[in-house]
C-alpha cells in the first residue's frame, strides 16, 4: 500500500512533485486514469506494492472516483493549482491550442468539487501545488516521514514561461477564478502563511513581459549559433 495517492485536481501538473519526490529517493508513479474505470484504477495502484507515492491525474469526476481510491493508501492528497498554473499547463502540454475559457471552467468545476470532498470528509487533504513546492520540507515530514526536502531547481524552459505569460495576460482582472482559489486556500491544508489572491496586477504584467521578452531574445541568439 502507498503511503500517499496524490490526485491532480483538474489540469493541476504532477511533474514539479513527480521531480521533488524523485529527488527526495521517494519512490512514485505516474497513472493516467482518462480512460479507466474505477477497478482499472485500483488494480494500477495495488500493481506495485513497493511503491510509495502514486500520482493519479486525468480523474473526471471525483466524487466518483475519491471514496473507492482513498481505501488503497494511507493519505489521500487531492493536488490543485491556481487558475494561472492550470492554464499555463494546459497552454504549453496543448501547445497553445486548448481554449482558455473552457480550461478556467473546467477548473473552477474541479476545484468545488475538490472542496466539497474535502468538507464532507477528514480523510482526504486539499493541498495547493505552488504552496507544497514552496514548502517542500513540511510537506514531505508531513506525509512521508522525511525532515529535510532536496533543493529543486525552477524552471527555465522558455516554452513554459510564455505558457505563464499568455496565462497570466489571459487571467487579468478574473477576481472569480481567483476568489475560488483563495477560499480553496481557506479550507485546505496549508504548510505556508494564507495570503489573498487578486488578480494579476499591471506592474506585475508589465515585469514578466520584459523578463519574457529578455528570455526569448536569448533562446533566439543561442538558436542561431547552434544552426550556424
Amino acid at each position: 500500500m502507498p503511503k500517499a495517492i496524490v490526485v491532480a485536481v483538474g489540469d493541476t501538473p504532477l511533474n514539479p512533485l513527480n521531480d521533488l519526490l524523485k529527488q527526495n529517493s521517494i519512490s512514485s508513479k505516474v497513472i493516467d486514469a482518462t480512460t479507466s474505470s474505477v477497478d482499472e484504477i485500483d488494480k494500477l495502484i495495488h500493481a506495485d506494492d513497493q511503491g510509495q507515492c502514486v500520482l493519479l491525474k486525468g480523474i473526471s469526476s471525483l466524487s466518483q472516483h475519491i471514496p473507492r481510491i482513498a481505501d488503497a493508501t494511507e493519505k489521500l492528497v487531492l493536488l490543485y493549482c491556481s487558475p494561472a498554473t492550470a492554464l499555463a499547463n494546459a497552454l504549453e502540454t496543448s501547445n497553445g491550442t486548448v481554449k482558455p475559457e473552457q480550461v478556467i471552467n473546467r477548473w473552477q468545476d474541479s476545484v468545488s468539487q475538490s472542496m466539497a470532498l474535502v468538507e464532507e470528509s477528514e480523510l482526504y487533504s486539499l493541498c495547493d501545488l505552488n504552496d507544497v513546492l514552496e514548502h517542500s520540507s513540511l510537506f514531505l515530514k508531513d506525509f512521508f516521514a522525511i525532515n529535510k526536502a532536496a533543493e529543486v531547481k525552477p524552471s527555465t524552459y522558455t516554452k513554459k514561461q510564455f505558457a505563464d505569460h499568455l496565462a497570466t495576460l489571459y487571467l487579468f482582472e478574473q477576481d472569480d477564478a481567483f476568489a475560488l482559489y483563495d477560499e480553496a486556500l481557506s479550507i485546505g491544508k496549508l504548510f505556508g502563511e494564507f495570503t489573498v489572491h487578486l488578480g494579476p496586477e499591471i506592474e506585475e504584467l508589465k515585469s514578466k513581459h520584459k523578463i519574457q521578452r529578455k528570455q526569448i531574445m536569448i533562446y533566439n541568439v543561442y538558436s542561431n549559433k547552434v544552426t550556424s
